[in-house]
């Protein structure tokens, strides 16, 4: 758990460890019915998601979970130089809290309940960005964080040995490319120590696996 703020992540890979096709214009689920309705649920356990712009391009509707009512906080990582306000999150009725994290600033007019974090240290890949978004959400009394995509955002987590738990839904099927998006990214290898999982829990629908997974950072054993 990092800065007292619990981070959990969920996704759904193919067999080669892919999101989905390369150069998609619009989101593409890979995965089944049940696993979106999985997806739901672990919505309903945190209080904000965070995603980055191209996750957010592709998916910008408000992110509901199943059960409860209210929305999460919406947090965005973004350059900020492709990013509109036109998407249907900024115009939500009700209004829905967004807090966009940049390394820049922002140079246009924000719309009501949208906040603009300008975070230098995203720039580095070093995780200090990322522990000072977690500072950042912490002060907003955020106790429970979903990061929902895309691969290099998950990365940036990783490398901050920022997340607690992990969701993974193993889909079984081939995407290949060397183009198609990746759990983990297109960065280089991770330093060492790697981080490493821990089973907590695995289940079978139809043909998925399902797998809830805590995340080792100490790995000198």
């Amino acid at each position: 758990m990092s800065n007292n703020l619990k981070v959990i992540a969920i996704f759904a890979t193919s067999l080669d460890g892919r999101l989905g096709p390369a150069d998609a214009t619009r989101f593409v689920r890979i995965s089944s019915d049940a696993d979106m309705e999985h997806l739901l649920r672990v919505r309903d356990l945190a209080d904000a998601v965070i995603m980055g712009g191209t996750t957010f391009k592709h998916y910008p509707k408000p992110h509901r979970g199943l059960m409860r009512n209210d929305l999460p906080l919406h947090s965005i990582i973004t350059s900020g130089k492709s990013l509109t306000f036109n998407e249907p999150l900024f115009h939500a009725t009700p209004p829905v809290p967004v807090v966009i994290f940049s390394p820049n600033s922002h140079t246009s007019e924000l719309p009501p309940d949208v906040d603009w974090e300008k975070i230098s240290a995203l720039e580095q890949a070093n995780g200090d960005g990322i522990n000072a978004i977690l500072e950042n959400l912490g002060r907003r009394g955020i106790n429970t964080l979903l990061v929902e995509g895309g691969g290099e955002i998950f990365r940036q987590f990783l490398l901050a040995r920022a997340v607690d738990e992990l969701y993974l839904t193993l889909v079984p099927t081939f995407i290949g490319g060397d183009k198609s998006p990746r759990l983990t990214g297109f960065g280089a290898e991770f330093p060492t120590p790697s981080p490493r999982t821990r089973m907590l829990n695995t289940w079978q629908i139809g043909d998925e696996r399902y797998f809830h997974l805590a995340l080792d950072y100490d790995t000198t054993n």
